[in-house]
């Protein structure tokens, strides 16, 4: 059940913020609010709090100096539903409430991912423009782009990118619930932090092709990797995995899951049933 808050009015309007059920969110003028508004004098250092509770998401002011008003009418602690708006200081504050993953696939695919190990996804911002906003919501994603300087800058609409999904991260199930059997991107295995594994990967972003000239390997890619891992040669499956366990990803069709790992002379792979998924 994801929440995203949408500012509407005031020195922060335009700003979004997402919130999946494992998170919370507290909103005031200064630190250590999770979104501070310090342009907005009429909020108070804390002024309310977001969390999900059972039944569902809450707001509770914080004892705020001018109050907080759901849909027109002071509160202290009250239930929110989808089209509800928020007013505190001068922010008018929208929120849009999603339903969890519905698709046969989402949570089958998602289950046999967090069985993996440690695990990380490459996401291919070209492919799709809202997996960058849905990185950029989420307050707890860990994520980088694969490019560096310039290139970082001038093609963040369509980089790479490398994002942390701890076991607990319900941003996996958004993930795939949106993107399984759409070629958002390839999943992978690592006890290595995120700059280690974002470090390693780098390595393969510039290729030299047939011609001389070089260019963009998008290995990130599934329809190009589950090509590519199969044909390398024993020195160059050993290059790519490097402090990789395995590389997952869908494959031609979404009830197949594959999963690549290093071999002894060539790298294997095993095709694993998803239940449930659809043709």
């Amino acid at each position: 059940m994801r929440l995203t808050l949408n500012v509407l009015s005031g020195p922060a309007a335009g700003r979004k913020l997402a919130l999946q059920p494992q998170q919370s969110v507290t909103i005031g003028r200064t630190r250590p609010a999770n979104l501070a508004i310090p342009e907005d004098s009429l909020l108070s250092g804390a002024h309310f709090r977001i969390t999900y509770q059972p039944k569902g998401w809450t707001l509770e002011d914080l004892n705020s100096r001018n109050g907080t008003l759901l849909n027109g009418r002071k509160i202290s602690r009250a239930p929110l539903s989808d089209g509800d708006r928020i007013s505190a200081g001068e922010a008018l504050v929208e929120v849009s409430i999603e339903s969890g993953p519905s698709s046969r696939a989402a949570q089958p695919v998602a289950s046999i991912l967090r069985k993996q190990g440690p695990l990380f996804a490459l996401l291919d911002a070209a492919r799709e423009r809202s997996i960058l906003e849905l990185l950029e919501e989420d307050i707890d994603a860990e994520y980088d782009c694969l490019y560096e300087g310039k290139s970082a800058t001038d093609l963040a609409a369509w980089a790479p990118y490398l994002v942390s999904l701890p076991s607990e991260s319900s941003l996996l199930d958004v993930l795939v619930e949106r993107g399984w059997g759409k070629s958002w991107g390839v999943y992978l295995t690592s006890a290595k932090s995120l700059a280690d594994v974002r470090r390693h990967l780098r390595h393969f972003l510039i290729v030299t092709m047939a011609n001389g000239k070089e260019g963009y390997f998008r290995f990130y890619d599934p329809r190009v990797l589950r090509v590519y891992l199969p044909a390398c040669t024993p020195d160059e499956s050993k290059a790519f995995f490097g402090p990789i366990d395995a590389y997952l990803m869908e494959s031609e069709k979404p009830q197949q899951l594959l999963r690549f790992t290093p071999g002894t002379h060539e790298c294997e792979r095993q095709a694993i049933a998803v239940k449930g998924a659809a043709d």
